[in-house]
């Protein structure tokens, strides 16, 4: 799925956006300093008065002790709501009037389409979830569910949703896909994940070069966003890349250890498939963040009828060391791919 951001065009703004396309990252507000005043509003009034209520009702040793208990529930509900958070808002669509007129300085920007999928893949520096921005006439109610769901995941965290992802239905035409953060500021991300690049009706041509000039060798897609004969609506047309190149950009070739393959522990039954391994290495040791390739192995699972599929334990130029998992025809299609073996 692709999904959208709306980007603006004076100079200083543009500067800003074109500096955290070059180094991959963007920016993730505050919830709590968001431009909608209504934004992270929940009612936790029924709560702390059901719980109140309850206390009430029964039948306490120590009251005091019991109502200082409550006092304490209350206040980390408090402090949970406003627990710092990011969030980076996008949309469903590159090609709304209003978002354009509103976010791209009336056409003057551009529009940045992303991979949601490799944006968000996950690793244990970076955690993007994607949340569907809900849109309502009434403020969310936190409930006695929502805090039993309470955990440090964020994707299944019913109250991140009301408290981050709800707005006024004023707001539904933007069609808003929000990834909550757990902190706000800069997220760094795989640059594949920035798939194409929309140019307003009324960027200068000098900013549509100086954008393709810093992103080439990407594989980036670019459109002109037009506008249709006596209609309002608008169409997108791909435009050529001025600066093509078969150069890649972050390309590199890392180091692989000399124990990464352990043929003599693989068991009979497997020594079919021993060289998907090697193949797995020259595969994973190409990734643009890859730094040092440790070991590759087999990960079976009885969902794929005992077929396996492949794991590369790497250490990446972040100091993260994930796993890259393939399937046996992901690593056929990806090894025929490669012309420097």
């Amino acid at each position: 799925m692709i999904i959208y951001k709306y980007r603006g065009g004076d100079k200083k703004v543009f500067e800003r956006d074109l500096k955290s396309l070059e180094d991959n990252y963007f920016w993730a507000s505050d919830a709590s300093k968001l431009n909608d005043p209504c934004e992270t509003i929940v009612d936790t009034d029924s709560f702390k008065n059901g719980i109140r209520s309850i206390g009430n009702q029964m039948q306490l040793r120590n009251k005091k002790e019991a109502e200082a208990s409550i006092d304490k529930v209350c206040e980390e509900l408090d402090k949970l709501i406003n627990h710092q958070i990011g969030i980076f808002s996008l949309s469903q669509t590159y090609i709304d009037e209003l978002l354009w007129a509103h976010y791209a300085n009336s056409h003057k920007g551009f529009c940045i389409g992303y991979n949601i999928d490799i944006l968000t893949k996950n690793n244990s520096l970076n955690k993007f979830i994607p949340v569907s921005v809900d849109y309502s006439n009434t403020i969310p109610k936190v409930t006695h569910s929502d805090i039993q769901q309470i955990s440090n995941n964020l994707k299944n965290n019913n109250l991140i949703k009301k408290f981050a992802a709800t707005k006024s239905r004023r707001w539904e035409t933007e069609q808003e896909i929000r990834l909550i953060t757990n902190s706000p500021g800069r997220q760094d991300y795989d640059y594949r994940a920035v798939k194409s690049i929309y140019f307003g009706l009324r960027m200068s041509n000098k900013k549509k070069d100086k954008i393709m000039e810093l992103l080439q060798g990407r594989g980036i897609k670019y459109f002109q966003i037009h506008l249709k004969d006596n209609t309002y609506e608008f169409f997108e047309k791909e435009v050529n890349d001025n600066y093509p190149t078969i150069k890649k950009y972050l390309y590199n070739i890392s180091p692989v250890s000399g124990e990464s393959v352990s043929e003599n522990l693989v068991c009979q039954e497997y020594q079919k498939y021993i060289p998907f391994l090697h193949k797995a290495i020259e595969i994973a040791r190409r990734e643009p963040y890859c730094k040092f390739v440790y070991l590759a192995d087999f990960k079976f699972s009885e969902i794929k009828h005992n077929k396996p599929e492949v794991f590369v334990n790497c250490e990446k130029t972040n100091n993260d060391f994930p796993n890259y998992y393939y399937t046996l025809e992901e690593i056929d299609k990806l090894y025929s791919q490669i012309d420097d073996v």
